[in-house]
């Protein structure tokens, strides 16, 4: 046995009575959720992500999934609130292309591809809609838990944090187990979103095995374990989102769904149904008319 003076203190908070909880944290406001902006969406999840949480979208390659967190991270601006995005792949112009493409209404490459002529007109562009948005390129030498803890208050409160990609910052830990390196990524996330009482998306490649079966009506728990390194993905995620649309055809739409796995806020199994714009990178619900005639081709 380990000498009492030899243990780790205990900080004196720790062990406090129930009463002294509630009393102290019915005080504060209510967290409300955090619309994601897209209407079906936030109705499946019950009104928006679940404040104080880390949310984790799975998707395979060119299914759109860079598109819709910069369209929920638009949706977040709108509502007046700041947003950090840690970006793992893109550079800051190809992100920051993405971001003013949705805006307006143009495909992204041809915002990228603008010249200096163009600067006066993106910069208005970027004045009016993107205030408040944070971009950070990640740099394999920086820390995940050492970047968000330098973030600084806004006066909108924490900002909701998306990190597009979960794998990369994993790799970068240099570990032999993926999921001893997912998992120390997670929790950082996870911890930041509680301490600061805020939401963060994370982006999560899709794992080899899961296929894509466009013809077979699936539900959220047929995508369980979808992400790589699954296992601990789900451990810390309070809701799992998995994003699957049909090969998209240049400058056309394609069918998209958004199966919601798991959601500590609202029930799963839930499945939204969108159609994805793959040259502007957005989403938008499938219309009345459109869904009833393809409920009607699939019955």
């Amino acid at each position: 046995m380990i000498p009492s003076e030899q243990l780790p203190a205990v900080a004196p908070d720790l062990f406090r009575s129930a009463a002294d909880d509630v009393a102290e944290l019915w005080l504060q406001p209510v967290p409300l959720p955090i619309p994601s902006g897209i209407a079906p969406l936030d109705r499946a999840l019950d009104g928006g992500f679940l404040p104080e949480s880390l949310a984790v979208l799975c998707a395979g390659t060119g299914r759109g999934k860079s598109g819709l967190v910069v369209q929920i991270a638009l949706g977040w601006l709108a509502q007046g609130r700041s947003v950090l995005f840690i970006e793992t792949e893109m550079s800051k112009r190809q992100t920051l292309a993405r971001f003013l493409a949705q805006r307006m209404r143009q495909p992204w490459r041809e915002i990228f591809n603008r010249g200096p002529q163009s600067t006066d007109e993106l910069s208005k562009v970027a004045q009016r809609d993107l205030r408040g948005l944070y971009i950070v390129r990640w740099q394999r030498s920086q820390d995940i838990g050492q970047i968000l803890e330098s973030c600084p208050q806004f006066p909108s409160g924490p900002p909701l944090v998306i990190v597009d990609q979960l794998s990369d910052l994993a790799r970068a830990l240099l570990l032999a187990d993926m999921r001893i390196a997912t998992a120390r990524v997670t929790a950082d996330l996870k911890r930041f979103a509680e301490k600061h009482r805020t939401v963060i998306l994370a982006v999560s490649q899709t794992a080899r095995t899961v296929t894509a079966d466009h013809r077979k009506r699936r539900s959220g728990r047929d995508f369980e374990g979808a992400s790589k390194d699954a296992g601990e993905v789900e451990a810390d995620a309070a809701s799992l989102l998995y994003l699957d649309s049909e090969p998209c055809p240049r400058n056309g739409a394609a069918k998209a769904k958004i199966h919601v796995s798991k959601s500590r806020w609202s029930p799963c199994n839930e499945v939204v149904e969108l159609l994805f714009h793959g040259a502007l990178g957005t989403f938008e619900p499938v219309a009345a008319e459109q869904h009833a005639r393809d409920h009607q081709e699939t019955l």
